[in-house]
């Protein structure tokens, strides 16, 4: 059975899958969903405060709503907590682009590996997601669907190994790789891969795959990784820099996302 996940839904949590280890109710998933794409789309920018009162107004929902959303933002690792000031939007530095790369070889390679016995099905869930980031792409390289997209792919790739704690850990992994994604495609578009060669470089890894081809699964996998945490570094290195120039603050408004600016990387 092809186990389901945030990527099955392609960036979209499926019913019941949002609350992660934690009981929610529906209202409280429905808040999950919303403000975690508002954290992609850089309505509420790094290191942003996620106050209690005005968002439970702005969702319509109590403060304990939005609390337990605000929990499994924190579970999910887009929202930390921090004594004395609260909830406030993650902010990613180079160590942490680092981090989530070395933890994606081990998990991508591991799935390839399986790609020679995986199940048909599983196989065939490559092809969807494969399929659904080709469409996303037609939105450019900057669109959060693409984002979501390029990760619900890989995230099929690691299903590969049909493992549900595998699959769960990566809920975590997905959810902050996607957002530093969108956060850096939008910080600097010039250092931005072209959508057309994001989508010939993903076709490739898929041909590997369903060719059940692990060793051309696993050596495409490691350079495309390889390329795009240059990328990504380089991106989050320039923009620590000018954040140590001179930041600009995101707290002007009582409510996060005041800020009308591009969305913005900081130290943390």
């Amino acid at each position: 059975m092809v186990p389901t996940c945030w990527w099955r839904a392609l960036g979209y949590l499926a019913p019941g899958h949002e609350k992660g280890r934690r009981l929610i109710n529906t209202r409280s998933s429905q808040v999950v969903a919303q403000l975690r794409q508002e954290i992609f789309d850089g309505t509420f920018p790094p290191a942003s405060p996620l106050r209690e009162v005005p968002l439970a107004d702005r969702y319509g929902v109590s403060r304990r709503t939005l609390r337990e959303a605000l929990l499994v933002l924190n579970e999910q690792g887009l929202v930390v907590h921090r004594h004395n000031t609260g909830a406030v939007v993650r902010s990613f530095d180079a160590d942490d682009i680092e981090d989530l790369y070395k933890v994606r070889r081990m998990l991508e390679c591991e799935g390839a590996k399986n790609a020679a016995s995986a199940d048909d099905e599983l196989l065939r869930g490559v092809e969807r997601a494969f399929l659904s980031l080709e469409k996303a792409a037609e939105q450019g390289i900057g669109s959060v669907d693409l984002a979501q997209a390029d990760m619900a792919f890989h995230g099929a790739v690691i299903a590969l190994s049909a493992s549900p704690r595998t699959d769960e850990f990566y809920e975590r992994v997905g959810s902050q790789m996607t957002y530093a994604i969108t956060l850096l495609q939008h910080r600097e578009e010039a250092f931005a891969v072209p959508s057309t060669s994001l989508v010939a470089e993903h076709r490739a890894i898929l041909d590997a795959v369903v060719n059940r081809d692990v060793y051309a699964s696993q050596r495409l996998i490691l350079e495309h990784i390889a390329t795009h945490e240059a990328t990504l570094t380089a991106l989050v290195s320039s923009t620590s820099r000018q954040s140590r120039r001179g930041r600009t603050t995101s707290e002007a408004g009582s409510l996060a996302g005041d800020s009308t600016g591009p969305a913005f990387l900081t130290t943390t």
